[in-house]
């Protein structure tokens, strides 16, 4: 047995631990405020960090046969009169082709739905938010404007 000077508690928790006056291990100022802003970092981080609602496999997009891309109806429309003829298909279809995002719509943001927090996630997988119901797409793959 650890003998210790009348009135105290030995120290079984280990050196690095204060006591107070009563011998009970205390946490160390430092370490809590370390705590503390790690958890409000983490925290911070989780509700800002955003995600983004891709297009689903049968979202309708126009596939260009010729350039082996496909391109939203809304990117569509500033298309050039001259350009080719598109034939409408769905996302998964003209991946399964191997035809890739047309860039300039791509860059615009033309296949992103709404976007959304981590902590939102979060909190509507808890049952703590409804969310949103509103999806930039139909279930038959037609899209909301």
């Amino acid at each position: 047995m650890v003998s210790a000077p009348a009135g105290q508690l030995p120290n079984e928790t280990g050196p690095e631990h204060l006591q107070t006056s009563t011998g009970e291990p205390t946490v160390s100022r430092r370490t809590v405020v370390s705590v503390g802003a790690a958890a409000a970092l983490f925290i911070y981080l989780f509700a800002i960090i955003g995600t983004g609602e891709l297009a689903p496999a049968h979202a309708i997009v126009l596939d260009d046969v010729s350039a082996r891309t496909f391109t939203t109806p809304a990117c569509a429309t500033s298309r050039p009169p001259n350009a080719p003829v598109l034939v409408r298909t769905t996302l998964g279809a003209a991946k399964a082709r191997g035809h890739v995002p047309e860039q300039e719509c791509w860059r615009a943001g033309g296949f992103l739905g709404s976007g959304s927090s981590r902590l939102k996630q979060l909190l509507v997988t808890l049952g703590l938010d409804r969310g949103s119901d509103e999806s930039r797409w139909r279930a038959d793959g037609s899209w909301r404007w």
